[in-house]
């Protein structure tokens, strides 16, 4: 009867330890999307009509609570792990999970509000995972998600992000329209992808 009390007072002691928080593994090289040596071509097109290239970089590291992350175009604070992208969100100071390139069909993904269309925080359906080939022949994930209104989202590449609209595809807002038009590394085109 003593073992069987021990037991049970055992086991009651170790659910009441304070749990350890996973983390997820870091990214290794094959697995970067936030490389410096990356470079989005964006079309943007404003509400007169008029339309604009931009080139999107990722730039320095900064450190906010103790986290690296890596500024994309001078402004936004991201950082990675091995399959996911999180911006550092200034408005909430806290950190909002971007991309998802684990999930599977039936999984669903938080999208950002958008305070300049109104559009609040929603949630995306997978409802198609494939592997495609980019145009330098490196295989990358693809996910499609059901589309929804009043915004739906894009599909996403791994490396590429948005497929219309690039790494700062879910920050975009009904202010412009944009388009990824090309998507390189080293100079070398990554995205159109291979036909």
């Amino acid at each position: 009867m003593k073992r069987i009390c021990y037991f049970i007072v055992s086991v009651c002691l170790i659910a009441l330890l304070p749990s350890c928080e996973s983390t997820e593994p870091e990214a290794t090289s094959q697995d970067i999307y936030l490389s410096r040596s990356f470079k989005w071509e964006i079309d943007y097109v404003v509400e007169d009509g008029m339309s604009y290239s931009k080139g999107i970089v990722v730039g320095k590291d900064t450190l906010i609570n103790n986290r690296t992350y890596r500024l994309v175009d001078d402004y936004y604070p991201m950082r990675q792990t091995k399959n996911r992208i999180y911006l550092y969100d200034y408005k909430s100071k806290k950190e909002v999970l971007l991309y998802d390139f684990s999930l599977k069909v039936g999984d669903y993904i938080e999208q950002l509000e958008d305070p300049f269309s109104g559009i609040p925080k929603r949630k995306a359906k997978v409802i198609k995972t494939e592997t495609i080939t980019l145009a330098d022949g490196r295989k990358a994930r693809r996910i499609e998600y059901e589309q929804t209104y009043p915004a739906p989202r894009d599909p996403d590449i791994e490396f590429v992000g948005s497929e219309q609209r690039g790494i700062l595809g879910p920050l975009d807002n009904s202010i412009s329209e944009s388009s990824l038009v090309a998507f390189y590394e080293d100079g070398n085109l990554l995205y159109p992808i291979k036909e």
